[in-house]
């Protein structure tokens, strides 16, 4: 069984299942907690098997009979599992009688049969008490009256006295117990005995329902004069294991997979019954192969507040802030302060520290100008200062750096010849909602310092110089040029009329003016009109210094 937990969700799959010990396997567990769903198997709906005494001792009787009457026994089974079962049943049968059956052997025809045996060797800590108090003193899987056989058609010609043979498939559609079935199906004194679930659309199923001929796989059709026994050792669930085990569990939803359709609606119908009369809430579904179900829940949004979180009562409105942590056995979700995390679970507090190199082409002075154009508040901003810090490369082995928003470090290491290394910048910060945003605007910016064109680079040099000096017509003037120079870039040819502050741009032929101080663009064109106006927007915001505080709105 698989229990999934997610959001406060538990969902229960059981898969195959049995509630019984076997002699081999223990039954399955009951889950420590309620879930809120169990996905569960319906294979056998509402019937019921007989108890394992009964079965096996109806087993071993219809076994005898054959045997007495010198027929041979046919037990079409799956490898894993009910193969081992019934194994160890006759094994044990065959030493405690073996005065009687010494002369009658027992074959299994699957390597898989054997290679599973090695399995079953190894982790004999999975299996149940009896089998493990079995191994103090030998190993109950090696057989001491089962043989292998290796070529089921070399047997089949030959050996023609009473025997018991386990093959596969258990549907009898192929292989081995295909093979067994059509060579000893029309001898009467022969018994086919079916143990495991019979699948609809199987010889297995079909002869259960008494037919008086069979189709070989050859296409001919045979009298059908085997007996045949349904005695089922089947691992899956029935109906008292079912509906008992969610009856403890006590699931509000309960989803039915894995079963014909006839038998899932009216194990549905028993269950929804059963939770009725012992007053439980159960819903239960019968969703046919890919089916979606919708099933609504409210997950639990309690948390237990802790160390300096907990000192204060809270009112309504108070919004509290720290780190979330489940904790297997103890009070379940827990909100802690990044500071009390070593003192209450086995975390600690760290920082990640993010670095980034991008290669450049311009110097450190033009980086520099563009981080002071797109940056307005930067501490320093206008004047932002360049400090030496230890680094690779430049001048003394060191390198230049400044600082964004007290946030990003932005170094300059200048080109080595010496070593091959080739001028970047290194951008450095803590990692962090504020700090990635500012690291991705510093990116951006470099990029676009390293890909501007000189006279693009030029223009915003005398721009800052104009504002910093207070000259608002300089300024003005050097920002028509700056804009002149990107959209000449996009555009092609601009000439710049400065004291109109117009610009004059044509493109393939179409001329279009643009009064950038009035922010408009007169073109005869309305597709280039409108391309050339989106472009000066974008312009115009992007030359306008950014404060570093917006970021983190």
């Amino acid at each position: 069984m698989f229990l999934v937990e997610v959001a406060g969700l538990r969902c229960l799959y059981t898969g195959d299942y049995s509630r019984l010990p076997d002699r081999h396997l223990p039954g399955a567990d009951t889950p420590p907690v309620t879930p809120h769903i169990v996905i569960v198997e319906s294979t056998y709906g509402t019937s019921r098997h007989l108890p394992r005494l009964q079965r096996e001792q109806l087993l071993i009787d219809t076994i005898r009979a054959t045997l007495n009457r010198g027929g041979r026994v046919i037990m079409p089974i799956v490898a894993l599992g009910r193969a081992q079962e019934l194994l160890l049943l006759l094994d044990d049968y065959w030493e405690a009688h073996k005065s009687e059956l010494s002369g009658i052997p027992i074959y299994q025809a699957s390597s898989m049969m054997s290679k599973a045996l090695g399995v079953y060797q190894t982790y004999v800590e999975s299996l149940n008490e009896d089998i493990k108090k079995v191994f103090h003193e030998r190993n109950p899987f090696k057989f001491r009256h089962v043989q292998t056989l290796k070529n089921p058609a070399h047997f089949i010609a030959d050996y023609s006295g009473p025997c018991v043979i386990m093959a596969t498939p258990s549907g009898l559609q192929s292989g081995a117990s295909r093979d067994f079935f059509e060579a000893w199906c029309e001898d009467a004194r022969n018994a086919c005995i079916i143990c495991d679930f019979a699948v609809q659309g199987t010889l297995a199923k079909e002869i259960l329902g008494g037919p008086s001929s069979i189709t070989t796989r050859e296409g001919r059709r045979v009298p059908l004069r085997i007996a045949v026994h349904n005695i089922s050792f089947s691992a899956h669930a029935d109906f008292d294991q079912t509906s008992g085990f969610l009856d403890t569990v006590k699931p509000p939803h309960v989803v039915l997979v894995h079963g014909e359709y006839g038998e899932m609606r009216k194990l549905a119908k028993a269950l929804k019954d059963g939770a009725k009369a012992a007053g439980l809430a159960r819903e239960v579904y019968t969703p046919v192969l890919q089916q979606t179900v919708a099933i609504g829940h409210q997950p639990d949004r309690s948390v237990r507040l802790q160390g300096r979180l907990g000192e204060k009562p809270l009112r309504s409105d108070d919004v509290v802030r720290g780190v979330l942590v489940r904790q297997a056995g103890g009070f379940g979700q827990q909100l802690l302060h990044p500071d009390d995390l070593p003192r209450y679970t086995k975390l600690l507090k760290g920082r990640v520290t993010q670095r980034q190199a991008i290669s450049v082409d311009v110097p450190f002075s033009v980086i520099r100008l563009a981080l002071e154009v797109m940056f307005e508040g930067v501490e320093g901003a206008g004047t932002l200062p360049v400090t030496s810090v230890p680094g690779a490369g430049g001048k003394g082995g060191e390198v230049l750096a400044v600082t964004v928003g007290e946030t990003v470090e932005v170094r300059y290491v200048a080109a080595d010849d010496a070593s091959g290394t080739d001028a970047h910048v290194v951008l450095e910060w803590e990692g962090g909602r504020h700090g990635d945003m500012v690291a991705d605007a510093v990116i951006a910016v470099v990029l676009q310092a390293v890909g501007e064109p000189v006279e693009a680079t030029n223009a915003e040099s005398a721009m800052i110089r104009a504002r910093a000096a207070g000259d608002e017509a300089a300024e003005a003037a050097a920002e028509v040029q700056l804009i002149a120079a990107l959209l000449r870039s996009q555009y092609g040819t601009a000439a710049v009329d400065e004291a109109g502050g117009s610009i004059s741009l044509t493109v393939d032929g179409v001329s279009a003016l643009v009064d950038y101080r009035a922010g408009k663009v007169v073109c005869g064109d309305a597709g280039l009109q409108a391309r050339i106006s989106k472009s000066l927007e974008r312009l115009a915001v992007a030359i306008r210094p950014v404060g570093v505080d917006r970021l983190q709105g």
